[in-house]
């Protein structure tokens, strides 16, 4: 499934990357409505999904246990990436309907056969047979929600034009605005705001009526599916408080896009956060209301002996040092995808980081800490090494550090203190999880070549995601004999913490934010 999601999140970038082609100019509303409600299908599956595998805990480790990147299966999903990529060779602005139906075989041959090849990658089909013979109506139900729902609020326009609500929305946006020291001018009849170079018209469809159906149909299949382990009517306060955090989470993605605006990008306001932010909200919304449910005596029936985990997988080690870089990963691709300046959006991608480690507070706190002077040492000499050696600013970063300048005060302090509590605590817990406590686990044995060959290997892979790849592979070494030396995760993440301590102080005293 790790393989799946990856894909997923690299295809479509792909074709915003190499084709130029607007789908409503040359296919019209009748074709790319329903297309784009199917891309935003894999934000509203995501939570379904998740609800699928706590139902199906037993079920699911049953039909698992096997796990394996079996060669047929493989080559199935990776002609379906393939297949699906097709189009990327004949689209282009101009074109009309010419391409049409090779383009939408090719989507669907090519989501069919990778979504195939991932399945039979987690088990065999006999035992998804005895599945689906098993639990095949709740599997059904979780894929049609997902599915359906942005269909229909797509077709359920008529529901926006509530007067009151949108009413509210326009004043509190107003409002937020002005509190962030944005000097913005207000046309209350039109219901606008910005300035000369942006103006955002907060219609009715604004309103985040949208987002308060999605939530409620989304809480009515929880209550539906797990009505077993809930206490009513308690459990039946997840609708308004619901209800309550998708609208004010809609204020916030409106005030943000208005700021992005302001900021220079109208294009990445407009046709870039606009058209994904409020999905991904309502994901992050829904998850957050099964964790909140799922975690809280209020709402559930069973003492809190008898309870499971609020979200069982989340219990797994491997989980724990996996899923925080895949959020960290993903955050950094859909910012690449959807922002001018990606930079610009850190804050967003550190709240990403800190729900993703969030989720997994008890592993962390069983991890040893100690103040190990050669750990601190150490890391701070490759901080050091870091800065000597760093180049000049080049001519994106002197963009950036403009668009910064450009920042409202509050936006600013907001900015800055995000990317310090990023590069200097949630980037290295993250990366030395993965990096240091699974990848170099996972590859070296007892012998001291495969020890060796790991720490080249997960160093290499470590130096991949930077841009100074040479001088990260050395932190790599480094970090990684000091988890090999002592057998301490937290010794590494220390080192790296120390050296990006010394990288953002450097910094800001130089204000080249460059260095990081």
């Amino acid at each position: 499934m790790t393989l799946l999601a990856a894909e997923v999140f690299l295809a479509v970038p792909l074709h915003k990357l190499f084709v130029s082609f607007d789908c409503w100019q040359n296919w019209g509303a009748a074709i790319c409505g329903p297309l784009f409600a199917s891309k935003v299908s894999i934000y509203t599956l995501v939570p379904c999904f998740v609800l699928l595998a706590m139902l199906l805990s037993p079920e699911r480790k049953a039909l698992t246990q096997d796990a394996a990147l079996r060669p047929l299966p493989l080559g199935l999903n990776l002609a379906g990436l393939v297949v699906f990529l097709l189009p990327v060779l004949w689209l282009e602005d101009g074109t009309g309907t010419r391409f049409l139906w090779p383009s939408l075989i090719a989507w669907g041959a090519g989501m069919a056969l990778a979504g195939l090849g991932a399945c039979l990658m987690l088990a065999p089909s006999a035992r998804w047979h005895v599945l689906l013979r098993q639990r095949g109506g709740v599997l059904a139900l979780c894929l049609a929600a997902g599915l359906a729902a942005p269909f229909i609020a797509q077709n359920a326009q008529g529901l926006w034009r509530i007067q009151v609500l949108s009413d509210a929305t326009f004043h509190c946006v107003v409002w937020l605005m002005q509190a962030l020291g944005y000097e913005v001018t207000v046309n209350f009849p039109e219901r606008s705001i910005g300035t000369e170079a942006f103006r955002a018209i907060i219609a009715p469809l604004c309103s985040g009526i949208e987002g308060i159906g999605l939530i409620t149909f989304f809480v009515t299949l929880y209550l539906v599916l797990f009505r077993r382990e809930l206490r009513f009517p308690a459990a039946l306060w997840l609708y308004p408080l619901g209800i309550a955090a998708s609208w004010l989470l809609n204020v916030v993605r409106i005030a943000v896009l208005i700021a992005i605006g302001l900021g220079g990008n109208p294009e990445l306001a407009v046709n870039g956060f606009h058209s994904h932010a409020g999905w991904l909200m309502f994901t992050l919304l829904a998850l957050a209301i099964v964790l909140l449910a799922r975690s809280t005596g209020f709402f559930l029936a069973a003492p809190a002996q008898q309870r499971r985990p609020a979200l069982p997988f989340l219990a797994d080690p491997m989980v724990a040092q996996i899923l925080p870089f895949a959020l960290f990963m993903a955050s950094a691709l859909l910012a690449s995808t959807f922002a001018t300046m990606p930079a610009l959006v850190y804050p967003l991608r550190a709240l990403v980081m800190a729900g993703g480690l969030a989720l997994f507070l008890p592993y962390l706190r069983q991890i040893t800490w100690r103040l190990d002077p050669l750990a601190l040492s150490l890391g701070l000499a490759v901080g050091l090494v870091w800065t000597v050696t760093a180049p000049q600013a080049a001519g994106g970063d002197l963009v950036l550090a403009q668009a910064l300048a450009e920042l409202s005060m509050p936006l600013l302090a907001v900015w800055i203190a995000a990317r310090m509590l990023g590069t200097v605590v949630l980037v290295p817990v993250i990366e030395e999880l993965f990096f240091r406590n699974y990848l170099l686990q996972r590859l070296a044995g007892k012998e001291t070549w495969r020890i060796a060959l790991a720490l080249l290997v997960t160093s290499g892979l470590f130096a991949a995601l930077h841009d100074r790849w040479a001088l990260a592979f050395v932190a790599g070494l480094v970090y990684g004999g000091l988890r090999l030396r002592s057998g301490r995760i937290g010794d590494a993440i220390l080192a790296h913490m120390a050296s990006n301590a010394w990288i953002a102080a450097a910094a800001i005293l130089a204000n080249d934010w460059s260095l990081i």
